[in-house]
């Protein structure tokens, strides 16, 4: 099982230049594994474009936050292995498409909409829109939707010192399973946000996004923003 926060259809226009680039490393090297491409043509939509090391293009995904910032419509498709992600809100619940590979059936299910439920890059919402309480609190408990097994699962946030910030410009969050089941099944991650701006610095943990055999990397990503965006809501994640 993954736990990932940052997860296409429409190709980005000439006028949607990133906005922020994210360089996703094999954990514990510098071997760059891929690049994510982040753009918001307008403060409800956001796109990311998943290049290969060599500039490749492999997958795409497109987040409407109409409905909501912190539970978005998703879609993402994986042209490594023909994997598709799609989140789509109904009313009071939320439709949950999967497929795993190519030539695989696509699977549906209805998730029930509750007041906690997060969703993909919803995460990075959450946590800025709930800063005060994130860094002041030992631990909080979110649902937070796996699309692969089409139901939520509770997780634990729990900020954490960063390791390697002699200046203290950061704030860490250490993100698992609140289940200890769950806990033995799959690995936490690591965020580091900047304390001042709260940007998303690094990513660290397993990847959203898997190769061609269907399995996910763990990776460390390290976001750059190249432009300032006007609107400071808007989210600057993927992933």
């Amino acid at each position: 099982m993954m736990f990932s926060l940052i997860f296409m259809v429409s190709p980005l226009t000439q006028a949607d230049h990133p906005t922020l680039i994210g360089y996703a490393y094999h954990m514990g090297t510098q071997q760059l594994a891929y690049t994510e491409e982040h753009s918001f043509p307008d403060t409800l939509s956001h796109h990311v474009i998943y290049k290969e090391a060599d500039g490749s293009v492999f997958a795409r995904k497109t987040i409407d936050y109409s409905d909501s910032y912190i539970a978005p419509d998703i879609i993402q498709e994986n042209q490594r292995n023909g994997e598709l992600i799609k989140t789509e809100f109904m009313g009071d619940a939320f439709k949950v498409s999967y497929r795993r590979g190519f030539g695989e059936n696509t699977k549906e299910s209805d998730i029930t909409l509750s007041p906690d439920l997060v969703i993909d890059a919803g995460f990075d919402h959450y946590i800025r829109s709930n800063w005060a309480s994130l860094i002041e609190e030992k631990e909080t408990v979110i649902q937070y939707l796996i699309p692969s097994r089409q139901k939520e699962i509770d997780l634990r946030i729990k900020p954490v010192n960063c390791k390697k910030n002699p200046k203290d410009t950061l704030i860490c969050f250490n993100i698992a399973a609140d289940s200890w089941l769950y806990r033995m099944l799959s690995s936490s991650l690591v965020l580091s946000y900047d304390k001042q701006s709260q940007k998303l610095k690094t990513f660290s943990g397993r990847s959203n996004i898997s190769d061609k055999n269907g399995d996910y990397l763990d990776v460390t990503i390290r976001y750059h923003f190249h432009t300032t965006f006007k609107n400071r809501e808007l989210s600057y994640v993927a992933n």
